[in-house]
């Protein structure tokens, strides 16, 4: 009997064991991942006449980094912040809004690749895209000339970037 018993609990330790050291590794490969993936934006630029926003991304990481203008996740995601660091709006990049209707769209064949390692590259978001005023920041009454806007982005969760820019 105390034979059995020191089997069967052998056998549920080594079960554990087993368990936890999975989930160890599990979540080392996600972490590194993570701290691999480096996007820096070189520039940010407002292009006022076609009411587009040029960014200049630059992969610095080890990871290649997805952009996509999906809807399905991993997706792209931003956020346009005013001075006062008030949410002007926000989505992925596939132009399409949360609420219906449609947002900032991510525009030309640079928005759904990968930026691969050391690579740099220019990505446009249309915000106003199909004339729909929720990202449209040329209103000047709303948002004086030389405004002050913050960029914020998602890679997909493998790494996110900022900036800032004047109207």
């Amino acid at each position: 009997m105390t034979v059995a018993v020191a089997g069967a609990a052998f056998y549920w330790l080594v079960k554990i064991q087993g368990s936890m050291q999975g989930g160890t590794e599990s979540y080392e490969g996600r972490l590194s991942e993570r701290m691999s993936g480096r996007v820096g934006m070189a520039a940010v630029y407002y292009d006022r006449t076609n009411k587009l926003l040029r960014m200049y991304l630059q992969n610095q990481g080890n990871t290649d980094i997805p952009l996509t203008d999906s809807v399905t996740p991993p997706t792209t995601t931003w956020i346009l912040l005013d001075s006062e660091q008030r949410t002007v709006c926000s989505g992925d990049w596939s132009g399409q809004s949360e609420a219906g209707g449609y947002n900032a769209k991510c525009t030309g064949t640079s928005c759904d690749e990968e930026l691969i390692i050391g690579a740099m590259r220019e990505v446009v978001l249309d915000l106003d895209y199909q004339n729909s005023g929720l990202c449209d920041i040329s209103d000047d009454t709303t948002y004086p000339e030389e405004s002050m806007f913050y960029f914020v982005a998602d890679f997909g969760g493998k790494a996110t970037a900022g900036g800032q820019f004047l109207k």
